[in-house]
């Protein structure tokens, strides 16, 4: 990496610690750290969600999937996200909304108990925790194959910046941030997608590449497989399209 790379990498992740730092003076309640005042724009509340949906995970799982299985990855954002974000905006955030809740534990416990409440809280904790790690895992791996950090090193410098503006300033900070992130992740997810479809002969010559590798490349095309079809070792692929329609589409979709 050219000492450029990593100059832009430190000024951005100071840039999102300053500006995280800057808004913490709007903050002066529960109302304002846990619900940003409940006054922020849609377009700011959107493009946070997608960026909370979309990071280091994505970036690293989501392409080693695509390299893997073909455009069946998509069904992930088609099927599994679009969905739940429809029913999610249509049905449950008026409900949240109206009821004045800072979160889903609370309007569990204001309509099951305390006892639901308390352990919707646990189970929701434990839950997080662990995806934090592995998001954690996989910033850290794509730092480590970017500029040569120790995992360690990439978690806890990441950890720190995050935490400083997400837990010590409120929600305000973080819908602002994402919006900045959110631009830069487009640009430079369009950015490297040009640079690599041109590489190889753009749209065309990526799928004619994969058409003389043979056979056992053909399923790359298919958003729903058979149930039978197999990896070019032999092992199952992950998309049969009982699991994408039923598991992804019935359960996982809806859950989430």
């Amino acid at each position: 990496m050219h000492w450029l790379d990593l100059t832009i990498v430190v000024v951005y992740m100071l840039a999102m610690l300053a500006v995280g730092l800057w808004l913490s003076r709007g903050v002066k309640g529960s109302l304002d750290y846990f619900l940003a005042g409940r006054n922020m724009p849609f377009w700011a509340i959107a493009m946070s969600l997608v960026v909370s949906d979309i990071g280091a995970l994505e970036m690293i799982g989501g392409t080693a999937n695509a390299y893997t299985y073909g455009i069946a990855q998509a069904n992930y954002e088609w099927l599994g996200c679009i969905p739940a974000m429809l029913i999610g905006a249509l049905l449950f955030v008026p409900i949240y909304w109206r009821s004045g809740v800072y979160s889903i534990p609370e309007y569990l416990g204001r309509r099951y108990g305390a006892a639901v409440q308390g352990i919707q809280a646990v189970i929701w904790t434990v839950f997080l925790g662990a995806a934090l790690g592995i998001f954690f895992q996989a910033a850290a791996s794509m730092f480590e194959g970017s500029f040569g950090w120790p995992q360690g090193v990439s978690i806890g410098l990441t950890a720190t910046v995050v935490a400083v503006y997400t837990v010590g300033r409120g929600l305000r900070a973080v819908v602002v941030t994402d919006v900045v992130q959110c631009v830069i992740l487009f640009i430079g997810g369009l950015v490297l997608s040009g640079i690599g479809l041109a590489r190889v002969g753009g749209l065309e010559g990526l799928m004619d590449g994969i058409t003389a590798l043979g056979e056992p490349t053909q399923h790359l095309f298919s958003l729903l497989m058979p149930v039978d079809t197999l990896n070019p070792d032999g092992t199952p692929t992950g998309f049969p399209w009982t699991g994408v329609l039923l598991g992804l589409g019935l359960v996982l979709s809806p859950a989430y």
